[in-house]
């Protein structure tokens, strides 16, 4: 064998005991990864965004009904509140207007001039009859003697005189009180009669056919009550009758400051005033 042959049959051993070399796979550019990274946490932020979006809109839910809940329950107190400064009004109402009427007499006492509460002048005449002015005469027979042991009366000041001296020096006053009705002098003429009894009592009604009684007032007691309104209203305890006279009827007299109790100013005179 040549040495030609010699070298071709090394070079072909040589090739054949080389290793076959593998081709390198070409790595995406840094670009590339970069944008893909990029799309990815795109992605990923994407859906976070979405996610904290639905929390908040359930959060601003959450607190639209809370709110609405709360606007509801401050509604409720309004009303509540509301009705119960109606229901108050209403209670007031009433009790002003039930303090508004004597109880005994019917007589309207207008509002913020009580003197005497109902219940203060209910005490005060414990064990008393009532007469009203209108039957005042009955109290006594023909002889002139008490026929009820302890009564009161209740009317309105319609007319009262100066102090007057008497003959004697003596100081008195003339109070006239009434019922504040208003009577039918026919029918009036009719029931009482021609009798000279019936005749006294008419003279107890004015002009205006309004019942009066007369009282007479003496002494230091002028002085004391002088400065007592007309239009107010008037308990009277235990008035004493006076002899009637076929001149001036009848009349009663007033001896103590304990026997008058001012009980507040009249409505009815007021608006027949006015």
């Amino acid at each position: 064998m040549s040495g030609s042959e010699y070298s071709d049959l090394d070079q072909m051993l040589a090739e054949e005991q080389e290793p076959e070399q593998v081709a390198e796979v070409e790595k995406p550019e840094s670009g590339l990864e970069d944008f893909i990274s990029g799309a990815s946490d795109a992605e990923e932020g994407g859906l976070q965004f979405f996610i904290d979006t639905a929390k908040a809109e359930e959060i601003k839910e959450e607190k639209q009904k809370e709110l609405k809940e709360l606007h509801k329950i401050q509604d409720e107190k309004l009303k509540a509140l509301q009705h119960g400064k109606e229901q108050k009004k209403q209670e007031k109402f009433i009790t002003e207007s039930m303090n508004a009427k004597e109880e005994y007499s019917g007589l309207l006492v207008r509002q913020g001039t009580r003197q005497m509460s109902q219940d203060e002048l209910s005490f005060e005449v414990k064990n008393r009859k009532f007469i009203d002015l209108l039957n005042i005469e009955s109290i006594t027979d023909k002889t002139g003697a008490l026929l009820v042991r302890s009564y009161f009366t209740v009317g309105v000041l319609i007319e009262k005189t100066p102090p007057i001296k008497s003959k004697s020096g003596k100081l008195f006053s003339i109070w006239k009180l009434s019922d504040m009705q208003k009577y039918d002098p026919t029918a009036l003429k009719k029931k009482l009669g021609s009798t000279e009894e019936g005749k006294m009592t008419l003279k107890s009604f004015n002009p205006n056919n309004y019942k009066t009684a007369k009282f007479m007032i003496f002494n230091e007691l002028t002085t004391k009550l002088q400065n007592t309104s007309i239009g107010t209203v008037i308990a009277l305890l235990n008035p004493k009758p006076m002899k009637p006279t076929t001149e001036h009827g009848f009349s009663y007299c007033i001896d103590l400051q304990e026997q008058v109790l001012k009980i507040g100013m009249s409505e009815e005179f007021a608006m027949c005033s006015g």
